[in-house]
C-alpha cells in the first residue's frame, strides 16, 4: 500500500467515520494503515541514523588521514581514496546545511536544485 493510498484511506476515515456497512472494515483498514505508516517511519529513521553514523566514522577517519597528510606523512592508495571520498561527501553536504540553518530557506531548495541541474551540476 502506497503512502498516497494510505492518506486517502485516512482522509476517508476522518471525513466519513460512520459510513454504514463498512465501519468495521475501515477500522481494520485504519489499523493496517497506521501499522504500515509506523513501520515505514521506523525504517526511514533507522536508515537516516545508520547513514549519519557512517558519515561520522568516515569524517573521523578522513580527518585523521588529512592530519597525517598535512604533517608530511605518506598516504597509501586506499588512504588517498578514502580521504577523497570523505572530502567529496563533505563538499556535497555543506551547501545543504545552509538550508537547515537559515529559517524558511527550505522553500527555496527546489529552485536551487533546478538551477544546479540546469547548470549541469548533477551528482
Amino acid at each position: 500500500m502506497g503512502v498516497g493510498n494510505a492518506c486517502k484511506i485516512t482522509a476517508n476515515i476522518v471525513t466519513n467515520p460512520k459510513e454504514v456497512g463498512i465501519a468495521p472494515f475501515l477500522d481494520m483498514q485504519a489499523k493496517r494503515t497506521l501499522s504500515s505508516s509506523l513501520s515505514s517511519l521506523k525504517s526511514g529513521a533507522s536508515h537516516v541514523w545508520t547513514s549519519v553514523k557512517l558519515y561520522g566514522h568516515e569524517l573521523h577517519s578522513g580527518s585523521r588521514l588529512f592530519w597525517k597528510y598535512i604533517t608530511g606523512g605518506q598516504l597509501s592508495y586506499r588512504e588517498k581514496m578514502q580521504l577523497n571520498r570523505a572530502v567529496s561527501d563533505t563538499s556535497r553536504l555543506v551547501p545543504f546545511t545552509i538550508f537547515a540553518i537559515i529559517p524558511f530557506s527550505e522553500f527555496a531548495l527546489p529552485f536551487v536544485i533546478k538551477a544546479g541541474s540546469a547548470r549541469g551540476a548533477d551528482a
